[in-house]
């Protein structure tokens, strides 16, 4: 009796140690994913980043008279101290047809080469309000005149929406708070960067109107106010520096700075008083 029992707790062991290794195989062929999106008109960008360290780059796009456009770059990528740098190895280009009736479908898969098609390579994960950004240091040529980290900054320093969407990939949380997140960690910005992210809201007001051009024409009725801002360089302003007022109907960039100023150029409509400006305060942010 005792060497039926034995057997039996043999067999029960040895299909316990059978399933166990069947589930630890199991586990270690699942792969998980990271995808980073952003959006724009008629037009989208996805990032995949999978944990066996391949990622697949998809730019998407549709025309408002109908077709449209995919570009898949795939590779691997590695991943050190929050920074990924990706290493393409093919492109897949896929043309949707433009007409309805139309069923032609172009497509093509040629090895990556820098020289005629060009992506970002290197991205930092950066974190904020408990959603997860993907900013590169690269800019498209001729798209973007300013890369991820100076738009982004945008949207840091002032919270507007308007930003939000600017073409930078993220992980979006649906549970995030809406309030400015005091404990941001500015070292995940590299230094070169860090200049244009604000530890506080700038205020500002138009102390000086410098030149008023009466301009009338097809596109435009009205005035070019030339403006002259109590504030520069020595308080943290910079060449496009994101203002607004108040009621948000008055929103500039900022032109060019000095030490103690700044300086924009403002357009008025016909029925409004160039000298109206002066006074007007605005923010980085309104609480």
């Amino acid at each position: 009796m005792r060497i039926y029992r034995l057997l039996i707790c043999i067999i029960l062991v040895s299909c316990s140690d059978k399933n166990n290794s069947a589930s630890d195989n199991a586990s270690d062929l699942q792969v998980d994913t990271l995808t980073f999106t952003s959006r724009g008109f008629n037009s989208g960008h996805k990032l995949k980043l999978t944990s066996d360290n391949q990622f697949i780059d998809e730019n998407y796009w549709a025309s408002c008279f109908g077709g449209g456009g995919k570009q898949i770059v795939s590779g691997t990528y590695i991943s050190e101290n929050k920074k990924s740098i990706l290493t393409p190895k093919t492109v897949e280009y896929i043309e949707s047809p433009m007409l309805e009736g139309d069923t032609i479908l172009k497509k093509r898969i040629f090895n990556y080469n820098p020289d005629s098609l060009k992506i970002k390579t290197d991205y930092y994960l950066v974190e904020w309000r408990r959603n997860k950004y993907l900013l590169s240091e690269n800019t498209y040529p001729i798209i973007e005149d300013e890369n991820d980290f100076i738009r982004f900054a945008q949207y840091f320093n002032s919270e507007s929406r308007r930003f939000k969407f600017d073409g930078f990939l993220y992980i979006d949380n649906e549970h995030t708070c809406d309030s400015l997140n005091p404990n941001f960690d500015y070292k995940q910005i590299p230094k070169k960067w860090r200049k244009y992210f604000l530890d506080k809201p700038i205020s500002i007001e138009i102390n000086k109107l410098l030149k008023v051009e009466r301009i009338k024409d097809e596109y435009a009725d009205g005035f070019y106010c030339q403006v002259e801002l109590n504030k520069g360089e020595k308080d943290s302003v910079f060449n496009g520096l994101y203002f607004k007022n108040k009621t948000s109907r008055l929103t500039l960039f900022i032109d060019s700075t000095s030490q103690n100023n700044s300086y924009v150029t403002v357009y008025m409509s016909k029925d409004k008083n160039p000298k109206s400006l002066i006074g007007i305060e605005l923010r980085t942010r309104w609480e």
